[in-house]
């Protein structure tokens, strides 16, 4: 697309680079499910498992663009309809699993979800009045995702090391 419209290259590359991190957040999360599966305790596979799922959904949603256009444009729900999903799904995740989720790195999550939120109040609050500084909103708001991505995989990553460490460190019963 940068191409064909003599966009410099860089343009929409931390969108690029957000689509990895979900990726790599995803597949951490599946794996380290799937390798927890085999042995026990269970609710660390299962909240692996739904934060796959969860993270999937979420990169899907970005690499589609769905809450912004194929939403409003196929099925005429609005942007706002989709973050209420959303945000009704992450707090029933959050809910099923908080006794687990207590027990984690709270800090990386919590700055995941601050900039999480953060991206989300320039994009649908803030936007208008930020518009005199042109691609500076832009930056702002992928950037502020961008570090709530990396966050999350962090989270993650951290939160699956612990989990396969301690699995490791347990005999496993055939």
């Amino acid at each position: 697309a940068a191409a064909i419209h003599n966009f410099h290259p860089f343009v929409g590359i931390l969108s690029n680079l957000g689509i990895l991190v979900w990726c790599a957040a995803a597949s951490i999360c599946f794996f380290t499910a799937f390798v927890l599966w085999q042995t026990h305790p269970r609710q660390p596979a299962q909240f692996l498992f739904a934060s796959g799922l969860l993270t999937l959904a979420l990169l899907l949603d970005d690499l589609f663009l769905f809450h912004e256009l194929l939403a409003q444009q196929f099925f005429s729900l609005s942007e706002r309809s989709i973050y209420l999903v959303y945000g009704l799904v992450t707090l029933t995740y959050l809910y099923l699993f908080r006794r687990l989720i207590l027990q984690t790195a709270l800090t990386i999550l919590g700055l995941a979800f601050f900039f999480f939120a953060v991206s989300i109040v320039i994009d649908e609050i803030l936007f208008h009045w930020l518009q005199p500084l042109r691609a500076w909103v832009y930056l702002f708001e992928d950037g502020t995702k961008f570090l709530g991505l990396i966050s999350w995989c962090g989270y993650f990553a951290h939160y699956a090391y612990h989990a396969l460490y301690a699995t490791a460190a347990t005999p496993h019963q055939p």
